[in-house]
């Protein structure tokens, strides 16, 4: 029988990557009573163990993942490890089984994995999210699909566990294109919330005010309410890790000639000198308010 003509509720789904925004996802795939089974290469991490005393199934391995599952979701670090957790997946892999990739690994990497799936019969669908981590725990994430139409209709259910604002954007690839401009989007406003915090300290301005005033007309973003907020309250825990948007920056460059994007081919290079640092890689990206105030002095 064709997976699609199933009942997908009957279906067992996987997870792996049970980071930041991955354990807030497969939580709600769980809490809407699908069949879930999770794995995570750290094994002790605190977000991990809570899902797995909820009830949640426990796949020892990547493989055993792939041999009881239908579905199986991947939210891991960057294109190279989306790669190496396929590769290891494929030889468990049944015939007709869904690989969706929520990752940022740019159009190029999801075009070849979608390649090396095809080849066993399996399906691939790019399916990168946006919301941060405030948007995965509140289960109103905006997701960017691309592949096949009939399973990005068929998979609709699953995805609403999560998401909010679920997008069809075309071919394999397609939803990694989106995610990118996205990050580019996201990169220039958070510069110009930055700099903006700057020029207020400067100015002797209540930071606060920024944020009500320029955040209620045309200059407001959800970098100047909701990362601001947390520069405000001096907060450089991640709700998105900095090293992830350098990553993402590197992916969008590599697909297009970056003499053309000028601002964001700034930006890149001020995340990249930032990440250099491992520490400050794994803080939230507003950490580029310090970076770019230590320039100026």
């Amino acid at each position: 029988m064709h997976i699609k003509t199933k009942d997908i509720k009957s279906l067992k789904i996987g997870f792996a990557g049970i980071g930041i925004m991955g354990s807030a996802m497969s939580e709600h795939i769980h809490d809407k009573r699908f069949n879930l089974s999770i794995y995570n290469r750290t094994k002790d991490k605190k977000v991990y163990q809570q899902l797995l005393k909820k009830g949640i199934n426990e796949a020892n391995t990547i493989s055993d993942l792939a041999k009881k599952c239908d579905i199986i979701f991947t939210c891991l670090d960057d294109e190279v490890s989306v790669i190496n957790a396929v590769n290891e997946i494929l030889p468990h892999l049944k015939e007709g089984s869904i690989i969706i990739d929520t990752t940022t690994i740019g159009k190029k990497s999801a075009i070849k994995i979608g390649n090396i799936l095809q080849a066993k019969n399996c399906i691939f669908l790019d399916a990168p999210i946006t919301g941060g981590q405030k948007g995965a725990k509140a289960g109103n994430l905006t997701v960017m699909v691309g592949g096949d139409k009939e399973y990005f209709d068929y998979l609709l259910p699953l995805f609403g566990s999560f998401g909010s604002l679920i997008k069809y954007c075309g071919n394999i690839g397609s939803g990694q294109a989106v995610k990118s401009i996205n990050q580019l989007l996201c990169a220039v406003n958070l510069a110009g919330t930055c700099e903006a915090f700057i020029v207020a300290k400067k100015m002797n301005i209540d930071p606060n005010l920024i944020i009500e005033i320029c955040g209620s007309g045309m200059a407001g973003s959800k970098q100047l309410t909701d990362v601001g907020s947390e520069i405000v309250k001096d907060n450089f825990n991640p709700g998105f890790k900095a090293r992830h948007l350098t990553k993402d920056l590197r992916l969008l460059l590599e697909e297009i000639d970056s003499n053309q994007i000028k601002i964001t081919n700034k930006i890149f290079e001020d995340f990249e000198e930032l990440t250099k640092n491992s520490d400050i890689g794994e803080m939230g990206t507003q950490i580029l308010l310090k970076y770019l105030s230590d320039s100026l002095k």
